[in-house]
């Protein structure tokens, strides 16, 4: 048996997503976060990790993040233990996503960008997932403007 600080699991996340050289968005409760690095416990049981279930049958938006998230805790595993990561078992859109982890109830991490309104509420971890993909933007022309655009250098 051993002893871990409660925030042993959110930095069990950052880490495991380091290691992958991925960034992660996850957020929990400013409540959360101060409780977590005032209290010990023992951890004996697996970690667990709840997350949004897709809001549809055809919703397969966050799979990747997901099965990013399985793959980085699966190589922290053995120096970090067993853990459980599974969908919650209540379907909810990403507004109610945000409101149940601000509340501590049916998930326990999602992943989303951030704002200054999400983040009076909860505390982001910025690992960027998809490399900063988010912030770059590809313009789609026509053939013929082609030859009007190859001079452009500035705005």
């Amino acid at each position: 048996m051993r002893t871990q600080a409660t925030y042993t699991r959110h930095t069990r996340i950052r880490l495991a997503w380091i290691s992958l050289g991925a960034v992660l968005l996850t957020a929990f409760t400013h409540a959360t976060a101060q409780r977590l690095q005032t209290q010990p416990i023992v951890t004996v049981e697996p970690m667990a990790y709840t997350y949004p279930p897709p809001e549809s049958g055809e919703d397969q938006r966050f799979n990747y993040y997901w099965s990013l998230l399985k793959s980085a805790l699966d190589v922290t595993t053995p120096k970090w233990g067993a853990y459980v990561l599974a969908p919650s078992p209540v379907v909810m859109n990403a507004d109610r996503s945000q409101i149940l982890l601000a509340e501590s109830k049916a998930i326990s991490l999602l992943a989303r960008t951030t704002s200054q309104e999400r983040e009076t509420i909860l505390r982001p971890v910025r690992i960027p997932l998809d490399k900063g993909l988010t912030g770059y933007r590809l313009f789609l022309i026509q053939k013929p403007t082609q030859a009007k655009l190859n001079n452009v250098r500035t705005l």
